[in-house]
């Protein structure tokens, strides 16, 4: 790295536009803006209704309808997108290439809460696997409609449900009695201090590290997915006797898989914790320890947990005493000595969860940083950044001319990705000039839409050219103002802050020259805080925050850019 920071070299060069990489070349006048490349979209729409398959009297509001891709027939996939139906039931999912190349798109209704599904119809070109998904197989761009799902309210007299197409094949060994009554061992209740509480509004609290998968906060929920086991824990608290409760749903269940939520406590690392479990699909709970990355089992039981709906897993710890709660209610203890304290946490296998409303209570201790390693806070969120702006004609530096003549045809072009771990839907981008009195130019004003960008793409571009209304350049202290999601529709947590740039069309410009192992470095840094610098690095990265001390809020850009830093 040593090499790295001191091979970052800034040319300072009149006349020159401001640039990272080489633009394509473009006419000299343009009569009309240009837009973004245009990819490829899938629209697939449909209702969901109350009844029997067939019957359109009665819509359901409020029904939530997701999206996901995948390039195996058998598997759902990964979640794009969902919505709610809306008053007459109907419901209406876009995807585009941004998204991801998929081979199949499948829609998953998840029935309300004491609803069960009845019936499904897939539009043309697209087939029912089970009553909550319909599968599309290669389809090309285009529309998709009449797609419907019809539930019923669940019925109460039945106290136990029929066997769905996902109840394993093999016969759980049935317990003849219940045990109902004694615990094999005096329980002490903890004491009831909370140590950490979050609620997910607006976002995750700051003191989460996350492992692997998805995790992103949507409407107040933490929404977790991922093919295989994923964590999440809070690092600054650790307690002997614990409670560590959290809300958790389940909005459907994927077939084949695990579809597995838990609750960890006294974590020492992802290797050593104890974890209670509830495996969705076989609807059972578990107790388990995990010991140098080895499981030892410690109970299962049948519970009553339904896909779609809320229930609350609780785990307890007190001294040698494990206990499993789920609505309240013990499910089942155990007795093991292996850790005596520990961090809380969760962890996911092969599901798509909804957790809410989770809380550590009991004893606090100090406990040594977790050797676990965290991904960074960006990959909760889109992280849309507009990179940079270039000018169009370019001119050599050195050149006799090296400036647009006034009334000349001008354009500007800006760079901009989503560099945060999270897809970002549809989104607009606003282009205005401002006079020197900082007015907006009148005729000025054009808006862009984009589709939507994935996590970590690629830069994209957007073309302005109505500067000063007529895309000829004057003289003076003008400011090119380029906005991305103008709208604000884009929740991108805390990385709001590098959606607009702004070009002085009477200042210098500015050529940099970078080394591609500093470039992908500061990709990884969150700029605008030395802590966030190993060590090693801190001496001679001093130039790296020279606006504001380090502690001194709002930390620059705050971002994992180099751009951002560059030029801010």
């Amino acid at each position: 790295m040593r090499r790295a920071w001191h091979s970052f070299i800034l040319v300072v060069l009149l006349g020159l536009l401001f640039a990272f990489i080489p633009p394509p070349e473009l006419g000299a006048q343009q009569p009309a803006p240009e837009s973004p490349a245009l990819t490829p979209v899938w629209t697939f729409s449909g209702g969901v209704y109350q009844g029997q398959s067939g019957d359109y009297t009665t819509p359901l509001s409020g029904v939530t309808v997701a999206i996901y891709g995948a390039n195996s027939a058998g598997r759902l996939g990964t979640w794009i997108r969902e919505t709610t139906t809306n008053r007459s039931g109907a419901f209406s999912l876009s995807v585009s290439g941004y998204d991801g190349d998929y081979a199949y798109y499948n829609i998953v209704e998840t029935d309300l809460p004491g609803y069960t599904s009845t019936g499904a119809l897939s539009g043309s070109g697209g087939e029912v696997v089970t009553l909550n998904w319909i599968r599309f197989t290669n389809p090309s761009p285009g529309g998709y409609a009449e797609n419907f799902f019809w539930d019923v309210p669940t019925p109460t007299a039945t106290p136990t449900p029929t066997a769905t197409t996902y109840r394993p094949t093999h016969t759980p060994s049935a317990t003849p009695t219940r045990t109902p009554t004694a615990t094999p061992t005096i329980w002490n209740t903890p004491p009831a201090g909370i140590l950490f509480r979050d609620e997910f509004t607006p976002g995750p609290d700051a003191r989460w590290r996350f492992y692997d998968g998805s995790w992103f906060v949507q409407d107040g929920v933490l929404r977790a997915s991922f093919d295989w086991n994923a964590y999440a824990w809070v690092d600054s608290i650790a307690c002997s006797q614990c409670q560590v409760q959290a809300r958790i749903q389940v909005p459907s269940i994927a077939p084949l898989k695990e579809n597995e939520v838990a609750l960890i406590v006294r974590m020492q690392d992802r290797d050593n914790f104890y974890m209670g479990d509830v495996m969705a699909r076989e609807k059972t709970v578990r107790l388990w320890k995990r010991v140098d990355g080895q499981w030892f089992h410690l109970g299962t039981k049948p519970v009553d947990w339904q896909a779609g709906e809320w229930h609350t897993l609780r785990v307890e710890a007190n001294g040698s005493q494990l206990r499993l709660l789920v609505d309240g209610i013990v499910q089942m203890t155990a007795a093991d000595s292996s850790f005596t304290q520990g961090q809380a946490g969760l962890r996911i296998n092969e599901v798509q969860a909804w957790i809410d409303d989770f809380t550590a209570s009991g004893k606090a201790v100090n406990l040594p940083t977790s050797t676990a390693t965290s991904v960074p806070l960006v990959q909760l969120y889109p992280d849309l950044d507009a990179l940079y702006m270039e000018r169009s004609p370019r001119y050599p530096w050195n050149a006799e001319k090296n400036w647009p003549d006034v009334g000349e045809p001008v354009t500007f072009t800006l760079h901009v990705a989503n560099k945060g771990g999270q897809p970002a839907g549809p989104f607009s981008i606003q282009w205005e000039t401002l006079d020197p009195a900082g007015q907006v130019v009148p005729g000025s004003m054009w808006v862009d839409s984009v589709d939507g960008l994935p996590a970590h793409s690629q830069p994209i571009t957007t073309t302005y050219a109505t500067a000063w209304a007529d895309g000829r350049w004057r003289d003076g202290p003008y400011t090119i103002r380029v906005t991305v999601d103008s709208q604000n529709g884009i929740a991108e947590g805390p990385f709001e802050n590098n959606n607009v740039i702004s070009d002085v069309t009477n200042a210098l410009c500015l050529a940099f020259m970078v080394e591609q192992d500093v470039y992908d470095a500061f990709n990884q840094i969150r700029t605008g805080r030395i802590e966030d610098l190993p060590p090693s690095a801190r001496a001679e990265a001093h130039f790296y925050w020279f606006s504001r001390p380090a502690s001194t809020e709002p930390y620059r850009a705050g971002t994992y850019s180099w751009e951002d830093w560059a030029q801010r």
